[in-house]
């Protein structure tokens, strides 16, 4: 009988065990924004499985936006959801308008270290690094240490929205492209007319 430890006879695994796989490259990149899009529209799904009505979206896809398209609050409570790492703009609002919120954190974010391995593919350059959220740019940073300066200089840095720009400046990362509609299609979008691309020898880019 064979072990955990011992393979079977004639097993072949789906990814060779010397294959070295880079941890961040272009096709990453554009998957990882695709994906973004494919779990917003996931997420609405989720949410009607679960037996909730979406009633309200903001035509700006952004937390400030929230408020106005809710209508009249007046008298209503609220139940907010969030990250550890949200401010408190959003609720302060919704109570300015007469709502009672309950504020309560559903997840936390955290971030690690980036591997030696990943540091060393991350060499051969990269074209574009996007972010989504003001997190995002906090786990890259301090994912990367010393090696942020390096890694981003030459990369094409896409943002979101003015929001997640804006945390950017703040913590020392400029900002090449913005993106009109703040979401993953206007972020796309954005990237898709840049016309300052400087493409790397390792690009899988067009």
């Amino acid at each position: 009988m064979s072990t955990p430890d011992t393979p079977q006879s004639g097993f072949t695994p789906f990814v060779p065990e010397d294959t070295d796989l880079p941890e961040l490259t272009f096709r990453a990149v554009a998957l990882g924004v695709l994906m973004a899009i494919v779990l917003g529209a996931a997420n609405a799904y989720l949410g009607m499985r679960a037996g909730l009505t979406v009633a309200a979206t903001p035509s700006d896809h952004r937390g400030d936006q929230i408020p106005g398209s809710l209508g009249d609050v007046d008298g209503l409570r609220i139940l907010l959801p969030r990250s550890d790492l949200a401010d408190d703009e959003l609720p302060a609002s919704l109570r300015d308008k007469g709502a009672g919120v309950d504020a309560v954190t559903a997840y936390r974010t955290t971030t690690k270290a980036m591997t030696a391995v990943g540091l060393e593919a991350l060499d051969e350059g990269v074209d574009a690094i996007t972010f989504t959220s003001p997190s995002t740019i906090r786990g890259l940073v301090e994912g990367l240490g010393v090696a942020r300066a390096r890694v981003i200089q030459e990369a094409v840095v896409a943002s979101i929205g003015p929001v997640t720009s804006e945390a950017a400046r703040a913590l020392g990362v400029r900002v090449d492209v913005e993106a009109s509609e703040s979401s993953a299609r206007g972020l796309v979008e954005a990237l898709s007319t840049y016309e300052g691309w400087v493409h790397h020898a390792s690009s899988t880019a067009p």
